[in-house]
């Protein structure tokens, strides 16, 4: 390879930068390809829980695998500003991205003290808890799309947080 010498009067965009002539032979030559690729799509199933290292873990289990949490964050936010927290210091994890593992395993492998799950028990789509589960404190509600739309629920939702919070 050859090293271009730079003029003097482009030296200040450059000082930086070395610049290489590259020769024709060692350019690649592109081939298209007719074969079709595998599925683009992630595989789910084998994705490692992200690292969770807050005081607060918030779990979220959509009823419809369509949902996304970016519709429900201005809810979310409201939420935690209520009871002194925000997004950028909260884990949130989407269970339906982790289908084979237990909100049980999640909540162990965080180091959060409090931990909200939006609807984790499908059966009971509709039920409010609020219990300790190994040394942590879990709030358990219905799934978020039938919350923020919801007034009764979310002033149920509320009563927990206070407690679990301890918000006068």
């Amino acid at each position: 390879m050859n090293k271009i010498v730079i003029s003097d009067n482009y030296l200040p965009y450059f000082i930086e930068e070395e610049l290489y002539v590259v020769e024709e032979k060692f350019k690649k030559t592109v081939a298209e390809t007719k074969q079709h690729l595998a599925s683009h799509e992630e595989d789910l199933s084998n994705e490692a829980l992200p690292q969770m290292v807050n005081n607060l873990l918030i779990i979220i289990r959509f009823e419809s695998n369509n949902e996304a949490v970016a519709n429900y964050k201005v809810f979310l936010t409201k939420l935690l500003a209520a009871a002194g927290y925000n997004l950028k210091t909260t884990d949130v994890v989407l269970m339906n991205r982790f289908k084979d593992m237990k909100a049980k395993t999640i909540i162990n492998q965080s180091s959060a003290l409090k931990v909200m799950a939006f609807g984790l028990d499908l059966q009971h789509a509709d039920n409010f808890q609020l219990r300790n589960f190994n040394g942590k404190r879990v709030l358990i509600a219905p799934p978020i799309e039938r919350l923020h739309q919801d007034k009764d629920k979310k002033s149920k939702l509320w009563m927990l947080m206070k407690d679990m919070f301890n918000i006068a």
